[in-house]
């Protein structure tokens, strides 16, 4: 190995890549509990003051992720004084991923290019709640039905004002709004409802 073995590209790259996993597993509350790097046998070529060899590297970890599951709720409605109640329906949820995970243009919730994940997870736990009429539609929760600063609004590009952090109030769009939002959800209040253990 050359003396500047440890300023090249592939040691950057693996720092690099470590610190951006540890970033994101902090920032959604998970624990890495192990990991571990281990590289393949290689043989070098050594020529001069330089060896070069290729080496395959592993690199794993375990983490310990929050659970997070949705059960089904009621909701009442002031304004009609009935009951809504849904039940969770995994195969419906499933359906609609299988059909839509790759429609890019047309969908009516919009697509996002790179940074579309949460708003078809979001997808796929309304159409698991039983779809609405419209994407504003129970079971989505809209401004408008829950207020500009409730803390479960859950709609497709509607946002909150309750909280100071902005990612926590697009719980339609954003993976630690929607985690938040399942985590502080009651059976009192109408959107997905859930707890985190």
């Amino acid at each position: 190995m050359t003396k500047d073995s440890l300023n090249r590209n592939t040691v950057m790259y693996r720092l690099s890549e470590y610190e951006y996993q540890s970033a994101i597993n902090k920032a959604l509350g998970w624990t890495i509990l192990r990991d571990e790097i281990s590289f393949s046998d290689f043989e070098a070529i050594v020529k001069d003051n330089t060896a070069c060899a290729t080496i395959v590297e592993s690199y794993t970890y375990s983490k310990l992720e929050p659970k997070v599951e949705i059960y089904p709720k009621q909701q009442e409605s002031s304004i009609q004084s009935t009951m809504h109640s849904w039940t969770y329906n995994i195969a419906h949820a499933v359906s609609y991923a299988e059909r839509n995970y790759n429609v890019t243009s047309g969908s009516p919730f919009g697509y996002s290019p790179g940074e579309n994940c949460q708003n078809f997870a979001s997808q796929c736990v309304w159409a698991g709640l039983g779809s609405g009429t419209g994407i504003t539609a129970l079971p989505a929760v809209s401004r408008q039905r829950a207020g500009s600063n409730a803390r479960n609004v859950w709609c497709r590009n509607q946002s909150t004002t309750h909280y100071s952090s902005w990612w926590f109030n697009w719980a339609w769009d954003n993976v630690r709004s929607f985690f938040k939002l399942i985590d502080t959800s009651t059976i009192s209040q109408e959107g997905p409802c859930g707890f985190v253990t």
